[in-house]
């Protein structure tokens, strides 16, 4: 079950970044406040690189 969720922890946030930079950019456009998707963004960054460790971690276990 480890594997599986360290596996996906990566993909979860490569998603995620995406979705928050898609959705920092239409903020922008419609001149919405930013203040949200850029938190976002900066907690799925912060996922995808702990997730990027965790399976570097794991796979040389």
């Amino acid at each position: 079950m480890l594997y599986v969720a360290t596996v996906l922890l990566p993909i979860i946030g490569a998603v995620a970044s995406f979705v928050f930079l898609l959705w920092l950019i239409i903020a922008a456009i419609k001149k919405k406040p930013k203040k949200t998707p850029l938190i976002g963004l900066g907690v799925s960054v912060l996922l995808t690189v702990v997730g990027y460790i965790l399976y570097g971690t794991l796979l040389g276990m």
